[in-house]
């Protein structure tokens, strides 16, 4: 079996990831080693929203086709105490263009799984060797933007009171 870490979902938590999500990944014999919340802003991808996406370290072979039918999944059955708290549809899929192959060009939207593939190792052990320096790079990039943030604040705030004086 192969290993991966992906960057899974939008606006999520673990406790929504463990309840929706792992359940389905173990059903289709997956394993998933690791799983940590990182700032969705940090991720290339369309369709992912300000929040936490799940960083998560899977065993398991065909990933991308797994991961899409699991998050599909969660996106249409999302419990009612969860879409009370205003989970939807969009934490979990995107829309994506279908190319049609006998005409050439985009012939209807479709939903697809939200995630984002960090990296698909040939050997089970890779992935959980990995992640912890690779979440601690997301986590090392979120205290870089809030520090940035909180630096901006700052010299706005600065430069008030000096034109005050």
């Amino acid at each position: 079996m192969k290993s991966g870490i992906f960057a899974m979902g939008s606006m999520l938590n673990i406790d929504i990831f463990k309840k929706m999500l792992v359940p389905s990944f173990i059903e289709k014999g997956y394993s998933i080693t690791n799983m940590m919340p990182i700032n969705s802003e940090l991720l290339s991808g369309n369709g992912f929203y300000n929040g936490y996406s799940i960083l998560a370290s899977i065993i398991g072979d065909e990933f991308q086709k797994t991961i899409d039918e699991v998050l599909m999944y969660a996106s249409k059955n999302i419990p009612d105490e969860y879409r009370s708290s205003g989970i939807g549809n969009n934490h979990f899929s995107r829309f994506d263009h279908f190319l049609d192959p006998k005409l050439g060009w985009e012939s209807e939207q479709v939903f697809v799984g939200l995630f984002e593939t960090i990296g698909v190792y040939d050997n089970e052990e890779t992935a959980s060797q990995l992640f912890p320096a690779i979440a601690q790079g997301y986590l090392l990039e979120d205290v870089k933007k809030k520090v940035s943030d909180v630096s901006g604040t700052m010299k706005r705030f600065l430069n008030s009171k000096v034109r005050d004086i």
